[in-house]
């Protein structure tokens, strides 16, 4: 498997990351014991980017082993309706979630997510970070965030800044929830307000497969494949594509909230 910026393959020990400069990352054990190697001529700024990548390899690894699915998506709920957004970086996932916290829904987070099947076969999804990442622009729709700009970029790659979500929408946030719905957001420009359409059923299962990685292994490929499909099978579809001004006026949320209520 290749990430973004290192390397994963399975050997009889355990799996082996390696990173573009040189790092190493080795487990033992079925994942419970791991070995970091890193250069010594590594910046400071170099050590934190490959200790962070292979700290979410481990602990990517350790949900699996437990039975859940890492999904990189947001999420809305409300009683017994929980939505799941999906969209590529920087698709608006934020924007949409922070929005519908203000109409009075909770989240359980705007990025990362965890899946599972229970035993009856229900699905379970779950909260893991209550964090957003939020860049400093954003206060112009959402002056309550303040100013993030005195807080460092989460990662080199990004001006987001990583918040607290109840520091600025205190109750706002859920732990677990059930699907009901899953959302591909996409910003259209040429759109007025929102636009909602209808998934066919057929794609709610490849929308779900491309917010996770799905590893060679038979084993873990199978046990995260059965996950996805009992989501995919209880939950409806819809895509929406988001204009520049969805969020001028309420009455285009308003509209998102009939159709999932």
């Amino acid at each position: 498997m290749t990430c973004a910026r290192m390397q994963v393959d399975s050997t009889e020990s355990g799996l082996y990351a390696s990173s573009q400069s040189g790092s190493t990352c080795l487990s033992r054990n079925t994942g419970r014991n791991w070995s970091i190697a890193i250069p010594h001529t590594h910046s400071d700024t170099q050590i934190r980017e490959d200790m962070v990548d292979f700290l979410n390899l481990a602990l990517t690894e350790s949900w699996r082993g437990i039975g859940w699915v890492p999904l990189h998506a947001a999420s809305i709920t409300s009683d017994k309706i929980c939505a799941l957004l999906c969209a590529t970086a920087g698709g608006g996932k934020s924007t949409l979630t922070a929005s519908m916290i203000r109409r009075g829904w909770k989240t359980l987070g705007d990025d990362k997510l965890l899946l599972r099947k229970d035993e009856d076969g229900t699905v379970e999804v779950a909260a893991l970070l209550h964090s957003f990442n939020l860049h400093p622009r954003t206060r112009d729709w959402f002056p309550e965030v303040g100013d993030l700009t005195g807080l460092p970029p989460y990662s080199p790659w990004t001006e987001k800044r990583r918040v607290r979500i109840e520091s600025i929408w205190p109750d706002s946030t859920a732990t677990s929830s059930r699907p009901t719905h899953l959302i591909e957001v996409a910003r259209q420009p040429d759109v007025h307000g929102i636009r909602l359409t209808p998934l066919p059923h057929a794609k709610v299962l490849p929308l779900l497969m491309r917010q996770t990685v799905i590893p060679g292994h038979p084993a873990w490929a199978s046990q995260i494949l059965a996950t996805l499909a009992a989501a995919a099978a209880r939950i409806q579809g819809w895509r929406i594509d988001v204009g520049d001004d969805a969020y001028e006026s309420g009455k285009h949320l308003a509209g998102l909230e009939e159709l999932l209520q």
